[in-house]
């Protein structure tokens, strides 16, 4: 029990990283005085570049994080790069909102746990207050980011090991809360695994209430272990992917849900590669490959092939969604770049940003 009680102690806290200093330019700090949580948060907020959007700022997707410190400067990039900076159609521009810690045990486990951890006494002392954190952010943190970002009403949650467990409660607890769900690595061994029926017959039960949901596993088997045994092992370094890959044979078989296991990748190392992942895949209905052989430069009708595409989009979003200017610009370059003959086409491409009134501010 010690070596178990050792294990998920170091498990709870592999995803804590050093504040350290903000490097993207874009990447704003806020204070908010919380009366759910008695204190006050400090909040990463990361919106595009105002002259890379729309001139009339519309309402973009928002991405909110917990354990924001660790995750939010590599997505800020990521985002950038497949949205904006090559000029790419695979993400939308987002406003990315990065949730610091204060108590992390406190705030991201929905029980007060009754085992003690061998390193730490203590640790479980102020445990169960996840509850509270859900009610700060659906409170408190979302009203303030769109009333002061740019974001609307699309939003995505993710979180990583114990913030992968916040998912989990927020979906049973608050499942309209947000849009889309990312949990990579849950910490699903808490409270001895007991809590995994309820979070399986919450998905089943409110999948209604939100689009999507990802799951994704680290590879955090012991030495010699093998995928198709770890299940069977009685190797108490196995409990933690025992735990998640007992809930994934309980996710429902439909589009709705994806799951992933990454067998290059442990416990620190995923969350950069399985939110590219869940990213792109939730929001596939946005991508267009403008590289591809059967993309907005190969179709007939360029332009109506666009509105139709932004469209969809806009349905999507819940509000009007035009093609970006720069991505209309680098369309009608291509075409004649890969065939000059196409100059009517461009032209056509062209008028999109008269039609659409784009003006930069």
């Amino acid at each position: 029990m010690k070596l178990f009680q050792l294990t998920a102690f170091l498990f709870v806290f592999s995803a804590l990283s050093s504040f350290g200093q903000i490097v993207h330019r874009n990447i704003k700090v806020h204070q908010i005085e919380s009366k759910i949580l008695n204190e006050t948060r400090t909040i990463w907020i990361y919106t595009p570049p105002s002259d890379s959007i729309y001139h009339y700022q519309p309402k973009l997707p928002a991405l909110y994080l917990i354990d924001g410190n660790s995750h939010l400067e590599y997505l800020a990039a990521l985002n950038a790069q497949l949205s904006i900076t090559s000029n790419e159609m695979i993400l939308p521009p987002m406003v990315i909102v990065g949730i610091l810690n204060t108590d992390r045990t406190r705030d991201l486990s929905p029980s007060h746990s009754q085992f003690g951890y061998i390193l730490d006494p203590n640790f479980v002392k102020n445990s169960g207050g996840a509850d509270k954190f859900i009610r700060f952010m659906g409170e408190e943190l979302i009203p303030y980011i769109e009333k002061n970002t740019p974001s609307g009403t699309y939003r995505t949650l993710l979180g990583h090991s114990l913030g992968g467990l916040t998912v989990l409660e927020t979906i049973k607890k608050y499942p309209k809360l947000f849009k889309n769900y990312i949990c990579i690595d849950p910490s699903l061994w808490w409270e001895h695994q007991q809590l995994i029926p309820a979070y399986s017959e919450s998905l089943k039960k409110n999948a209604d209430s939100f689009n999507k949901f990802y799951l994704a596993i680290a590879n955090t088997m012991s030495d010699k272990m093998t995928y198709e045994k770890v299940q069977n092992s009685k190797n108490l370094y196995d409990y933690h992917i025992q735990s998640i890959l007992k809930f994934q044979k309980l996710l429902p078989k439909t589009p709705q849900f994806q799951s992933t296991y990454y067998p290059l990748e442990n416990h620190n190392s995923l969350p950069s590669i399985a939110s590219r992942d869940a990213l792109k895949w939730i929001f596939n209905f946005y991508k267009i490959d403008t590289y591809g052989s059967n993309d907005a430069v190969s179709t007939f009708n360029p332009s109506i092939f666009l509105s139709n595409h932004f469209k969809k989009v806009s349905k999507e979003f819940g509000t009007e969604w035009l093609p970006l200017p720069t991505l209309v610009d680098f369309l009608s370059g291509m075409m004649l770049f890969v065939n000059p003959k196409q100059e009517l086409k461009s032209q056509q491409l062209q008028k999109l940003n008269q039609e659409n009134n784009f003006t930069k501010k």
